[in-house]
């Protein structure tokens, strides 16, 4: 009777291959990982600016009613517009600043609404936006975008859908 003999992988081949398919898999799982963490952050960045200026829209709103003063929420350091500088709150008929609050660097900010050329939205002391309507749109660093509703009685709504970053250029 004849043996026959049958050759496998030794200890040695087997951990081998473990190893290579393991640092493959490491280098795979890494960058998904990095990946997601990235738009992790990313999401949280933009988050917290759409926070602070639903905050600050509800701030102005509720200061005017309090006040019984015309209050501005003005986009840049001298009330210019520009939204993605600074973002303040000013007493109407005094211009002193109230409140200011910075954006991330990485994030634009722009005003889409009525009417066009305004760079403040006032709010009356009634709480209502004096007929301003329309949409901040809030872009991080190129990469998604939220938007902020704001109607004619002063109240901001947060839109639930996502953005691509190109409504900001």
């Amino acid at each position: 009777m004849a043996y026959q003999y049958y050759r496998g992988f030794t200890v040695a081949e087997v951990l081998i291959v473990v190893a290579i398919l393991s640092i493959l898999s490491a280098g795979f799982l890494s960058t998904n990982i990095s990946n997601a963490f990235q738009r992790w952050q990313v999401q949280n960045a933009l988050n917290q600016d759409v926070q602070m200026l639903l905050t600050g829209i509800t701030r102005a709103r509720n200061l005017a009613v309090t006040s019984q003063h015309s209050i501005y929420l003005c986009g840049g350091q001298e009330c210019d517009g520009d939204w993605s500088q600074l973002i303040s709150l000013r007493m109407a008929e005094s211009l002193t600043d109230i409140n200011t609050w910075k954006l991330a660097l990485e994030t634009k900010m722009i005003w889409r609404g009525f009417p066009v050329s305004r760079q403040y939205i006032e709010f009356l002391p009634n709480g209502l936006s004096s007929y301003q309507n329309g949409s901040f749109y809030l872009c991080y660093d190129q990469e998604m975008a939220r938007r902020i509703l704001i109607n004619q009685s002063g109240r901001a709504y947060l839109d639930t859908a996502e953005y691509s970053a190109e409504v900001c250029q």
